[in-house]
């Protein structure tokens, strides 16, 4: 009776740690799939009328370079969408050197990993 008692807890308690797991992993993965969702809103919320760049802004020397309004709107979502994939901030300022378009590069890269289904 004890033994059986026992094999019947051991089984409970492997059951129990295995479904744990799964359950941080898919915690993880919506995680990821909210961010991916956040930063391809940033994206089409770019390209919103008042968001558009300016007259005076198209006239700017630079101007086919996204500029610092409208790089400061993709910033929060792209910063977000890396740390979702386990990447920490202060790594994220190393990295870049707190320069936000090389964060925004690399969120770009990181969501064209994820739609690349060669990868």
């Amino acid at each position: 009776m004890k033994r059986t008692f026992l094999l019947a807890a051991i089984c409970c308690i492997m059951a129990s740690s295995c479904s744990n797991e799964s359950m941080q992993l898919s915690a993880q993965e919506n995680q990821k799939t909210e961010a991916i969702q956040n930063f391809k809103k940033a994206l089409k919320n770019l390209n919103s009328p008042e968001n558009l760049p300016s007259d005076e802004e198209k006239r700017s020397p630079g101007y086919p370079e996204v500029n610092e309004r409208r790089l400061s709107l993709l910033y929060s979502a792209a910063k977000g969408l890396i740390q979702s994939t386990g990447v920490k901030e202060n790594e994220i300022q190393t990295a870049t050197n707190g320069d936000k378009k090389a964060t925004v590069q690399w969120a770009l890269d990181i969501l064209r990993d994820q739609n690349d289904p060669s990868l």
